[in-house]
């Protein structure tokens, strides 16, 4: 029996949106890493393939490495999980300023669609850090020449909800849907022999996306819409008047990923974000408190809550980041259990909406009140982490970027950089006080050969206060590095292939603490 609803329904959809044509291509690709935070861990292993928009191979697969410089850790719990030591980065790689040189020519051909799993929170964003290290445009290959991304967790999740017909859906230990790739690909009988490795990963990948193309092409079709950010815009327009269904890791198993969200106000300070509020939540606390303490409820540790208040409710869509979203609409054709499994508040939805509503003048204010005093991205000491901190870079400055990177790369293979001033960092002048040390760096990590007495000199003096200290008090200091090899050594002392890795990784450390000794 379809299920009736009483929120003002949803316009019809519209049928704009980035619509794939026959010269629109994916680019499916996974990085491994040398750690799990894509603002300071450094990619070991690229790999890609390319398909048509039927999902039809196009040209080779590519599987690269990427060479670590020796100012930097990896993690030991990465290592053991990919396989992939340093040594063999090393050997089989290139300096990384080369690999993403690479990358980006890669995910910038015309047309690209990139792709992967989960790759909004990692694979994107260690994309993005990194081009940023290598003093490339972090952003450009995301949407210059009709390219644009995708990610396929979330659509897994919204099929889930939804249409869930023809696909075998896993569950973890408690019961819940599980999402992860491998327990998927297991569960639907696609190959994945190899997880953790980035080729294997690809492949699983578009076998998952086939799976979920063929056995619901619809929804496929309406994910795809979503990556134009003026098009999930228009489905939310006008505010305080349409409910609408959103799909993400944030609303937990529990909830089946799923929540239903009402769009409250663009954000005062991020034009392409539309702050909303979760129907789950009733909205007294919106109401009653003030924006500061609101805004000091909406940061405070989950440990803090309970006696001392709650969320307010409030969530920031981005509509850049590709958010799987449904109209409310979509619910009439689900059978009432359904309905009642995904929202088993509807019927208390209703009525806060209607609250809402009554009370819009004020939530108004309360929205631009909070998001005016919202604090930013935390400030990193760290140039190379600093990419959220600074806003976009000025005109002068990136050419001056792309001049001194472009000047290095001529230099090195037997060329001229454009001007001689091009590469000099003594003449080269910055209004964004982060770049004289993003090109030291940059240059002392893939052409140290070209370095200077003086810059010799600050770039030895910066690595060793690096492995001696970290950097931003979150990367590992050779220490706290020797420290986990002993305590992994003790709780793998039974596998032979885990001690042989750890055994490498420590070889790896005491060649750096010889390099600085006696400063070590």
């Amino acid at each position: 029996m379809a299920c009736h609803y009483y929120f003002i329904a949803s316009r019809a959809l519209s049928r704009q949106g980035l619509i794939l044509t026959q010269q629109h291509t994916f680019l499916w690709h996974d990085y491994e890493t040398f750690g799990a935070d894509p603002t300071r861990d450094r990619p070991c292993q690229f790999a890609a393939l390319r398909t048509d928009a039927q999902l039809e191979p196009l040209g080779e697969p590519v599987t690269w490495f990427a060479q670590p410089a020796d100012d930097y850790l990896p993690a030991p719990e990465a290592c053991l999980i990919t396989g992939i030591t340093p040594q063999r980065a090393l050997a089989e790689g290139e300096p990384e300023a080369l690999f993403m040189q690479r990358v980006l020519q890669l995910m910038s051909e015309p047309g690209t669609c990139v792709v992967g799993y989960n790759s909004l929170s990692f694979d994107d964003e260690v994309t993005r850090f990194s081009a940023w290290r290598n003093l490339f445009d972090p952003y450009a290959r995301e949407w210059q020449n009709g390219n644009s991304r995708f990610d396929l967790i979330n659509v897994v999740r919204m099929a889930k909800a939804l249409r869930p017909e023809g696909i075998n859906w896993p569950e973890n230990e408690q019961g819940r849907a599980s999402f992860r790739l491998e327990h998927l690909t297991a569960a639907n009988g696609i190959e994945h022999s190899a997880a953790h490795d980035a080729m294997a990963d690809v492949n699983a990948t578009l076998a998952l996306a086939r799976l979920l193309r063929s056995a619901q092409p619809k929804l496929f079709d309406w994910a795809l819409k979503l990556r134009d950010k003026r098009f999930v815009q228009a489905q939310l327009m006008p505010c305080f008047t349409t409910a609408f269904l959103h799909f993400g890791a944030e609303y937990g198993a529990e909830r089946n990923c799923t929540a239903l969200l009402v769009p409250l106000a663009i954000h005062p300070q991020q034009k392409g974000c539309i702050v909303c509020f979760d129907l789950n939540t009733e909205p007294d606390t919106l109401l009653a408190e003030s924006s500061d303490r609101l805004l000091e409820l909406m940061y405070l540790p989950e440990a803090q809550l309970g006696v001392n208040g709650k969320r307010p409710g409030l969530v920031q869509l981005k509509c850049n980041r590709v958010p799987m979203l449904a109209p409310v609409a979509i619910l009439k054709t689900l059978p009432a259990a359904r309905v009642a499994e995904l929202l088993p508040q509807l019927d208390a939805m209703r009525r806060r909406m209607k609250v809402l509503q009554a009370n819009r003048t004020l939530v108004e204010q309360k929205v631009a009140e909070i998001y005016r005093k919202e604090r930013g991205q935390a400030l990193c000491s760290e140039a190379e982490s600093s990419l959220y901190n600074g806003g976009f870079l000025s005109s002068d400055d990136r050419q001056k970027l792309d001049g001194f990177r472009d000047g290095l790369f001529a230099l090195a293979s037997g060329g001229e950089p454009a001007t001689a001033a091009s590469t000099d960092l003594n003449r080269l002048k910055f209004s964004d006080e982060r770049l004289a040390d993003l090109c030291l760096r940059f240059k002392a990590r893939n052409f140290s050969e070209m370095l200077t007495e003086a810059e010799h000199a600050r770039w030895s003096n910066y690595r060793l206060q690096r492995l001696q200290h970290g950097a931003d008090n979150r990367t590992l200091t050779l220490d706290t590095y020797f420290q986990a090899l002993e305590a992994l050594a003790v709780q793998h002392k039974m596998d032979a292939g885990k001690i042989e890795i750890l055994e490498e990784l420590k070889i790896y450390g005491e060649a750096l603490v010889d390099e600085i000794e006696p400063e070590y």
